[in-house]
């Protein structure tokens, strides 16, 4: 549960850092009834387009976060190549599917027709 926060926390991070700028654009329209300075502009040109950015790094994050625990050696930037380019086994790292019901057909029971 708490990383499950620590996550949301960030996207909510990601989403205030990169709109606040034009929340703060519009209330100076709106309270002093003229433009805003132009460093607000640039502000919110500059965080604007990162906004899938700042996402991607809190997406990476829990991937980050255990392999940075399962290999202590890595360095930073070691660990975040290989968080962000090579895949994880998936094969050891997902439970076994029961494959009780694939490609299972199913056919009528001739019996419990006749009976009815």
């Amino acid at each position: 549960a708490n990383d499950s926060a620590k996550q949301g926390l960030l996207y909510m991070s990601a989403f205030l850092l990169t709109y606040s700028w034009s929340g703060i654009t519009l209330l100076s329209r709106i309270i002093a009834g003229e433009a805003s300075s132009k460093i607000i502009y640039i502000f919110t040109a500059v965080f604007l387009p990162l906004q899938g950015f700042w996402n991607f790094l809190a997406y990476i994050r829990p991937r980050f976060v255990k392999l940075r625990r399962g290999h202590p050696n890595l360095s930073f930037l070691s660990t975040l190549n290989t968080a962000i380019f090579i895949e994880e086994d998936s094969v050891l790292n997902r439970p076994k599917r029961q494959k009780r019901w694939r490609n299972r057909r199913f056919e009528p029971n001739d019996d419990a027709i006749k009976r009815s």
